[in-house]
This record gives C-alpha cells, structure tokens and sequence, in this order.
C-alpha cells in the first residue's frame, strides 16, 4: 500500500521483539513442551518453535497459515473449549499473543488451560494496552485517508475500487460482533471497529489497563512473575520509527507481556 509498510512485514517485526524480550527474561533458556494458541501466520510459531523441545501450536483453524513446520504439531481446537484437549501437566510453557481479548469468556480459557502448565511451568500472555486502544482510534481517519488514495490509484491500475475488501483474514477464533455497532465490510470502512470481543470502544479501553489485565490473571488462578512493556506501534503499519523511540523512552507501550505461574 501507498505511504505505509507491508502489513505483515510490519507485523513480524513487532512480534520478532516481543518473542525476544520474552526469552531475555529467561536467559534464552530451553523448554521442553511448549503449547502456543492461536497460530496466526505461522511466523511467530517459527521463532518460538526452536525454543521448545517439543512444541504444539493450536487454533480453531489455519486457514490462514503461510509457515508450517515439521517440527511442529499442530492441533485444531476451539479455546472456548478447551476442556480435555491436552494432558493435565503436560506443558512448562503455554503462550498466546494478541489472543484473549477475542475470548467469549477469558477467564474461563484461562482457567481451563492452567491445569495443562505443569507445576513450574510459566503462561505467557501479549495482551493489548490503553495506549493501543487510543493510537488506534486516533490513526483510523489518517489511516482511511491513505486508503482511499491507494484505492484511487486500484482505478489506474484498472484494479477494483474495493479490491480486498472481500477477504476475510480476521481472528481465527469465535467473536461475537453481533452486539457491535459496526460489523459490517462497509461500516468498518467508515467508523473504526472494535477490536476484541467487546460491546464497546469504551469498555475494551477499561478492559485493556493492565490493572485489569492482572485482575483478570489473579481472579484465573496465577501470579503475576513479571510484566513487560511491548514496543509502541500504530496498529495501522505506519512506522514512525522516531516518535516510537521517543514514546517508549516516555514509558508508552501498545502491548504488555504478562508472565505468570501457576498460584497453587
């Protein structure tokens, strides 16, 4: 697209760091079993996959993995129910990114998968912040602007006008939008949608702050191990590379990593 990064490149460089700032924290140490949900792309199965003496990645589907691996297992389910999918124990990492704020019921996920982490094992969660929330309604009209001119040059490349518009790569995971006021292809071009699976951009922000978040940790069973800030990002694939270094200095960040065990 015009004025911005490949989305995806884009979106593998964010995750690339994040996945690294995680396995600083552990001395880039080892683990045996390893459950990633959510498999994305496949891209950040591949950075995690070789950490892991044995790794499963799950998602309700994959249809749109690009990477698989041979030394991953896939497994298809559903994290809304997840009961009885793997063995009690069995992993000493399960991780998700960008992940439980598409939940029905994300305490329940959390509960359910806490009895497949064996009693050492860490759970690892990318989850979005406040500021995520508020540069992502802030950049939508800039960023709708830059589609529309991009759109206008589909016309002299004797391209559709809406080229795209009809693929569906969202969340590969059930979220209700039936209560949402935008959730139609046309709206969305229009009004900035909510992310998650939420009524309202207000109540994704609350549900964003990381005192939530640690509530929602606490109230599933864990304790909170360490929490780290992600990289600042538009969300759009604008780069901006200055004002990011400059917000993180600051002490902005778009995504917070929650590391937790188990407390038993």
């Amino acid at each position: 697209m015009l004025f911005k990064t490949d989305w995806a490149t884009h979106l593998h460089k964010i995750r690339q760091k994040e996945v690294g700032k995680i396995f600083n924290f552990f001395g880039n140490k080892n683990f045996g079993m390893g459950l990633e949900m959510g498999a994305g792309d496949g891209f950040q199965t591949s950075i995690l996959a070789n950490k892991f003496n044995r790794f499963i990645s799950a998602d309700l589907n994959f249809d749109r993995i690009k990477i698989k691996l041979p030394n991953v297992d896939y497994v298809k389910c559903d994290a809304d129910d997840i009961e009885n999918i793997f063995e009690k124990e069995q992993f000493d990492m399960i991780f998700s990114s960008s992940f439980l704020e598409h939940l029905k019921d994300s305490k329940k996920f959390l509960k359910n998968s806490k009895v497949f982490l064996n009693k050492s094992g860490y759970s690892v969660h990318i989850v979005p912040g406040r500021f995520m929330k508020v540069s992502y309604l802030l950049m939508f009209y800039p960023d709708l602007v830059v589609l529309l001119v991009d759109r206008m040059f589909n016309l002299f490349r004797k391209r559709k006008f809406f080229s795209g518009i009809g693929d569906n790569l969202a969340n590969n995971i059930n979220v209700d939008k039936s209560e949402q006021f935008v959730n139609t292809k046309r709206l969305k071009m229009l009004f900035p949608s909510i992310h998650g699976n939420y009524k309202s951009h207000f109540e994704e922000f609350q549900k964003w702050g990381r005192g939530a978040w640690s509530e929602l940790f606490i109230e599933s069973g864990y304790k909170i191990i360490s929490t780290i800030k992600g990289q600042v990002h538009s969300g759009y694939g604008f780069g901006f590379d200055r004002i990011r270094k400059i917000l993180e200095k600051l002490g902005f960040h778009s995504t917070i990593i929650f590391i937790l065990q188990k407390n038993d």
